[in-house]
C-alpha cells in the first residue's frame, strides 16, 4: 500500500483541474537526482493530462544528471515565465529559502502553490501538500501519482527519471528510509514499461574525468577524526577547485567516505563557496541527528543527511560546526 493515497489523490484531482492551462513545477537550488527526477517525471504526469507543464531551475545541473533534461526540459528560471504560469509546484523542498527565485516570487504571488516533499518542517504557505518525512524520496512519492490515477501513463522516460532519484536519494538502497513500498515501486516500474536499472547507474556514478578523481585525491587527504573518532571532517578549500578544474558539483558523494572510516557516526565536508562555507552533513548513526545539527546553521534537511551554511573563516567553521554535532554524542 502506498503511504499518502488520499493526499496524493486529491493533489492529483488538484492538478488535473489544470488542463489546457501553465502549470509551472520548480526543483531546489543545487539539484540532485532526487529534485531533478521528480519535477520531469511529475511533468510528464502533468503533459499526459494535458496540463501544460513547465519546469524551473535556478542554477545548471551536474553532468551526472543533465541526462535527465532529454526526458523533458528544465529551463533556467524565469520570472516573467513564471508570471504567465496559473499554478507553482515546488518539489523536493518545503521552504521558499530553498528555491531561490522560485521562493521569492511565490512568497509574495497569490497564485496557488502547491508542494511535494519528503522533508520535515513544511512552511505552511501552500494550497495543499504531499509531505512525508518517511518516504525514501520525492520521486517515490512522485511515483504515487502514477499508480493511484493511471500507471498505463507511466512511460520508460518518466520510470528512468523516477529511478535516477530513489537509487540517488536512498544511497542505493541501503538507508533506513528504503522501505517495502520503495522496492515494489522500482520493481512495477520494471515489469510496466522494461526499466534497465544498470545504464542509469552507470550515467550517475561512473564516467569521472581524471580532474575529479584529483579532487577527490585531494579532499580525502584532508581527513580529520574528531571526538575520539566519532566525527570525521573533510575539507575543500576554493583553492582545489582551481587546481583542479572543477566545481562544487564534482564533491557529490564524497562525504560519505568520511562515514566509511571504522566507528565514524557522523562526517561533515566544509567547502569554500560564494564567500560562504558550504556544510554537508551525514550520519549513520541514530546516536546524531544532523537534521537538527544543520538546523543550527541556517539549514536542514533529514537525520541521516543534511546541509547548512557557516559564515567562515573555514577553520572557525569547523571548530563551531564539530561543537555542535560533538553535542549530541555526550547527550547520549
Amino acid at each position: 500500500m502506498l503511504k499518502n493515497e488520499d493526499k496524493i489523490k486529491q493533489l492529483a484531482k488538484s492538478l488535473k483541474s489544470y488542463k489546457n492551462k501553465k502549470v509551472a513545477v520548480v526543483s531546489h537550488v543545487r539539484p540532485d537526482a532526487d529534485c531533478i527526477g521528480s519535477q520531469v517525471a511529475l511533468c510528464r504526469w502533468l503533459t499526459k493530462h494535458k496540463v501544460n507543464a513547465f519546469a524551473f531551475n535556478d542554477d545548471s545541473l551536474a553532468g551526472n544528471i543533465n541526462w535527465l533534461c532529454d526526458h523533458f526540459p528544465v529551463k533556467t528560471t524565469s520570472l516573467n515565465k513564471l508570471a504567465e504560469c496559473d499554478a507553482i509546484v515546488f518539489v523536493d523542498g518545503n521552504h521558499p529559502s530553498r528555491f531561490g527565485l522560485a521562493g521569492e516570487f511565490a512568497e509574495r504571488s497569490r497564485k496557488p502553490l502547491f508542494m511535494i516533499d519528503h522533508h520535515p518542517g513544511p512552511a505552511d504557505m501552500f494550497t495543499h501538500t504531499v509531505s512525508d518525512t518517511s518516504a525514501s524520496s520525492t520521486c517515490e512519492l512522485i511515483y504515487g501519482f502514477y499508480e493511484l490515477d493511471d500507471l498505463s501513463d507511466l512511460d520508460l522516460p518518466a520510470a528512468e527519471a523516477l529511478y535516477a532519484g530513489i537509487v540517488t536519494d536512498t544511497g542505493s538502497f541501503r538507508f533506513d528510509s528504503v522501505s517495502a513500498s520503495t522496492h515494489e515501486a522500482v520493481a512495477k516500474m520494471i515489469h510496466k514499461v522494461g526499466l534497465k536499472t544498470e545504464p542509469i547507474h552507470r550515467r550517475i556514478y561512473d564516467g569521472k574525468t581524471i580532474n575529479q578523481l584529483q579532487l577527490m585525491a585531494k579532499v580525502l587527504n584532508s581527513v580529520e577524526l574528531h571526538q575520539n573518532g566519532k566525527i570525521a571532517s573533510l575539507r575543500a578549500n576554493a583553492s582545489v577547485f582551481r587546481e583542479t578544474m572543477t566545481n562544487y558539483y564534482d564533491l557529490e558523494g564524497i562525504v560519505s567516505y568520511g562515514l566509511a572510516i571504522r566507528d565514524v557516526k557522523a562526517a561533515v565536508i566544509f567547502t569554500e563557496m560564494d564567500s560562504k562555507i558550504k556544510l554537508s552533513l551525514r550520519s549513520n548513526s541514530d546516536d546524531v541527528d544532523v537534521n537538527v545539527w544543520a538546523r543550527e546553521f541556517n539549514g536542514g534537511g533529514h537525520a541521516r543527511a543534511a546541509g547548512g551554511w557557516h559564515e567562515g573563516p573555514l577553520e572557525k567553521a569547523v571548530q563551531d560546526v564539530i561543537s555542535v554535532g560533538s553535542r549530541q554524542l555526550h547527550h547520549r
